[in-house]
């Protein structure tokens, strides 16, 4: 082991625990309960600033920024009360071992992402040269972190080739930016 290993261990280590206190239904409510917090907030915060505008008297922009604001929270609240309820009849019916060690996973998981993405930038930045060819060799993680790392890689330029595609961003930009991911995984 060494100090790679170490601080993507605890990183691991930490998310896992954290994951298996909440359970897996909690865990994926929390991230549905963005999700959803936020589609609802862009898509129907119309609604609840037309009710906010009756009652209160600011200003148009402050309206838009408190309905957006609670529509995202009631949101949240609502699916987590649903998550709490799910996870009450779980529990009743002998599952929770199931619902913990699924947190446990899914937590682990989130930690994995976590790490390749700073991975992926630590890349970016030229990172990879200051990491000997010993420590990548014998490192348990390195190679499982740098496979997510190079997926998420794919994806962002993936994304990058779209925006060029669409004039949102310039091909040298678009060039660079590879060129620079695939020296520095070298």
């Amino acid at each position: 082991m060494n100090y790679f290993d170490i601080i993507v261990g605890l990183i691991l280590i930490f998310f896992g625990i954290r994951g298996f206190l909440k359970g897996f239904l909690i865990g994926v409510a929390s991230f549905a309960g963005l999700l959803a917090g936020l589609y609802a907030a862009i898509h129907f915060s119309n609604y609840m600033g037309n009710v906010l505008s009756q009652w209160l008297k600011f200003s148009e922009q402050s309206i838009k920024i408190f309905s957006f604001l609670i529509t995202f929270a009631v949101v949240i609240f609502l699916v987590h009360i649903l998550a709490r309820v799910l996870e009450k009849v779980v529990s009743a019916s002998g599952l929770s071992i199931l619902n913990k060690l699924g947190g446990l996973i899914l937590g682990a998981a989130k930690a994995l992402l976590i790490v390749s993405a700073f991975f992926y930038l630590f890349t970016l930045l030229g990172g990879l040269k200051l990491m000997d060819d010993s420590i990548k060799e014998k490192s348990l993680f390195y190679k499982p972190v740098s496979k997510v790392a190079k997926f998420i890689a794919g994806e962002v330029l993936e994304q990058l080739e779209e925006n060029k595609k669409s004039k949102q961003i310039e091909p040298e930009e678009v060039n660079a930016i590879w060129t620079g991911f695939k020296m520095n995984a070298q």
